[in-house]
């Protein structure tokens, strides 16, 4: 996997679902680390990332007040 990182910025109005979803299938499709942010919370999508896991980890980051968010269910 490549060592770059594509900062994308997800427009108003988008679900997590949505947001998570379109990050993984980018980074996928282009073999580097997404970050993006999304309700203040900075976000990793890696390829191959598992999109409910990142959204459950989205999820876990509200309960904990966590602002970084990244889930490696993936091996490369």
């Amino acid at each position: 996997m490549s060592c770059l990182v594509l900062k994308v910025d997800m427009p108003a109005g988008v679900i997590i679902e949505d947001a998570c979803k379109d990050a993984v299938i980018l980074a996928t499709k282009l073999g580097i680390k997404i970050k993006f942010e999304f309700n203040d919370k900075i976000m990793y999508a890696f390829p191959y990332t598992c999109i409910e896991s990142l959204i459950e980890a989205y999820k876990e980051s509200i309960k904990n007040n966590s602002n970084f968010v990244c889930t490696f269910d993936k091996t490369y």
